[in-house]
């Protein structure tokens, strides 16, 4: 007899489990259904804003991915552009062309680069960078060809910032 009654607690403490778990999911479900509700609304009211200037959803969209596409292509004629800036920049600094950045060199260089709007530069990492990779023109170029990637990496010392472009854009 102990057996049954331990096995029917056991079953009833399972069933009370499951009704526990039930009424959490019936409390998720429940509230799926309002956001569900809620984006059909939002899609509606869009759909009516889109519909009253003679566009549709899929329409706006398609825009919306086609302006994402302008956007990045500027974002890389920029970074371009900047690159090319600070080539000059660079190859101006080398005073006695030697395409060398000899010391007294590097401080009129980094003057200039300070000066260059919507750019920042980690100076220390930069002077370091410079000396390890034996203070040449191709290692300044190189610091620069990094702005052209989308991902820094460890010899990342420039970052442009688009907002503060002025002279550039």
């Amino acid at each position: 007899m102990d057996s049954l009654r331990e096995a029917l607690n056991e079953i009833r403490q399972e069933v009370n489990r499951m009704m526990t778990e039930n009424d959490k999911l019936t409390r998720n479900n429940d509230e799926l259904e309002v956001q569900a509700n809620r984006v059909k609304d939002m899609e509606s009211s869009l759909n009516g804003i889109l519909s009253s200037q003679g566009k549709n959803v899929t329409a706006f969209v398609s825009l919306v991915k086609e302006n994402r596409v302008i956007l990045d292509e500027m974002k890389q004629a920029l970074k371009a552009q900047v690159s090319q800036d600070l080539l000059q920049l660079i190859f101006a600094a080398d005073r006695d062309e030697d395409f060398v950045i000899d010391p007294e060199e590097v401080r009129g260089l980094l003057f200039r680069l300070r000066a260059f709007d919507g750019l920042d530069v980690n100076e220390e990492h930069f002077r370091s960078l410079l000396e390890k990779k034996g203070n040449s023109i191709s290692a300044v170029v190189g610091l620069v060809t990094d702005l052209l990637d989308d991902e820094p990496n460890d010899d990342t010392v420039f970052t442009v910032d688009p907002k503060r472009m002025a002279r550039h854009a």
